[in-house]
């Protein structure tokens, strides 16, 4: 499957850093689109949990790990500053991060939480509600897919 392939790729070029850089890169799958300050919002918000769960460190200034993410082959750019992954590798990498059991479905709610929270205070203006409620919608979907 091309989508594993690319994810190998990745824990193969970070390798030596350990896997912090698929860890968010997991993490970073939750949003359908993302930007370059929500990216650095997540890993602000989430390296902590990283730390404690003892999974290896990302590379402690968080604009790299965000811009190795960014420059990798898991995501292409859809606009100015605006990028997506592919379906099929968002699914492996959430679905990784699911099952992952220092994470599992509380990580997935609480990136739901912080999704919903920021696009709340994130995106304010007429022209930017598409993203607000993509982003609410992501959030609700998959954080509670019963509903």
């Amino acid at each position: 499957m091309l989508a594993e392939r690319k994810i190998s790729l990745l824990k193969k070029r970070f390798q030596t850093e350990g896997e912090g850089h698929i860890i968010f890169a997991r993490h970073a799958a939750f949003p359908i689109v993302f930007t370059p300050d929500l990216l650095s919002c997540l890993w602000l918000n989430f390296n902590t949990y990283y730390e404690h769960n003892n999974s290896s460190n990302i590379h402690y200034i968080h604009h790299t790990a965000v811009s190795d993410f960014l420059l990798s082959n898991l995501c292409h750019e859809i606009g100015f500053e605006l990028y997506e992954m592919d379906k099929e590798i968002r699914n492996v990498l959430l679905n990784e991060l699911r099952t992952d059991k220092r994470f599992g479905q509380q990580r997935i709610t609480m990136l739901a939480s912080f999704l919903y929270q920021y696009a709340e205070t994130h995106y304010r203006s007429s022209s930017e509600q598409h993203f607000k409620e993509m982003h609410h919608w992501t959030a609700l979907t998959i954080a509670q897919p019963q509903q």
